[in-house]
């Protein structure tokens, strides 16, 4: 197995269900993606939501990304060494001193098994001020918490979900980071962020990956494989290397967001769905 983490912070990432900070590549290359993300908004004003989930069917340089050898070597290491991409989210968060995540549970609403991990790329510096990821150790261990959507403008997700049982988040950790680095979490431990208090964007990207023996117990959702051999085929394959947002690729996101639509939103409403396909939701 080929990875760059140390055995100390694999042991600590399985018993706290986070690792962070964790350099995945330069300053100045995560700059860079920054750049290109800005220059897509600037050109695709009409289509910047749809990065919100599988934006590398949409950007070859968010393909890019999801293949950098640093992202994969440090995934490796918690994963294995075949890896599939589920998804690449985009979440800018403005300096509107509103927009914020409530606790909750990525299990809650993505039915894989055994296990996803994502990986909180910083684009742009991610601080407690910005509103940074918060993730509760060893939640993670906690089990399938009940939560409860909302129609909440300024959250940041999309069905406003957050957790009604009770709980102590009194350990909670700020995972701060430096453009390039990553704070990768189990998708069951319990996390959330804060309103952005600043006068710049936070832009993060959820780099969401799985390993190739992943399955899910209903529907059968899209995944790109990233590195190694996917022996299972439980997951349809992602298109790949349409362009950036040609109509092959569009007409293509579109298909991919319909199947995880019906999955992740089976007993949503259609307003939520809407929001979840970037129809409706600000950035």
């Amino acid at each position: 197995m080929a990875t760059t983490l140390t055995p100390e912070q694999i042991e600590g990432f399985r018993t706290e269900g986070y690792l962070s900070p964790v350099r995945v590549m330069g300053e100045t290359e995560a700059e860079g993606y920054r750049a290109r993300y800005e220059t897509f908004r600037e050109r695709w004003p009409e289509h910047v939501k749809k990065l919100k989930t599988k934006a590398h069917v949409l950007c070859p340089w968010v393909d890019e990304i999801a293949r950098h050898e640093g992202v994969l070597d440090a995934f490796e290491g918690l994963i294995g060494p075949d890896i599939l991409c589920y998804s690449m989210a985009f979440r800018p968060k403005g300096p509107d001193r509103a927009t914020h995540a409530g606790w909750h549970q990525d299990s809650a609403y993505i039915k894989i098994e055994p296990i996803m991990i994502l990986a909180a790329l910083a684009l742009s510096p991610v601080t407690v001020e910005n509103g940074c990821l918060r993730v509760i150790p060893g939640s993670h261990a906690w089990g399938p918490m009940n939560h409860a959507d909302s129609d909440d403008p300024h959250s940041i997700l999309a069905r406003g979900q957050s957790i009604t049982d009770p709980f102590d988040d009194s350990a909670a950790v700020a995972m701060e980071l430096r453009p390039g680095e990553v704070g990768f979490f189990d998708f069951r431990a319990v996390h959330g962020s804060g309103p952005n208090l600043t006068d710049d964007t936070r832009l993060m990207l959820l780099v969401e990956m799985m390993p190739a023996a992943a399955s899910q117990g209903e529907g059968r959702e899209t995944a790109m494989l990233v590195r190694g051999e996917d022996r299972y085929g439980h997951f349809l394959a992602d298109p790949h290397g349409l362009g950036e947002a040609t109509l092959e690729a569009l007409a293509a996101w579109e298909r991919t967001v319909a199947i995880r639509a019906g999955n992740v939103y089976r007993a949503a409403t259609v307003e939520a769905n809407e929001a979840y396909a970037g129809r409706r939701k600000a950035v």
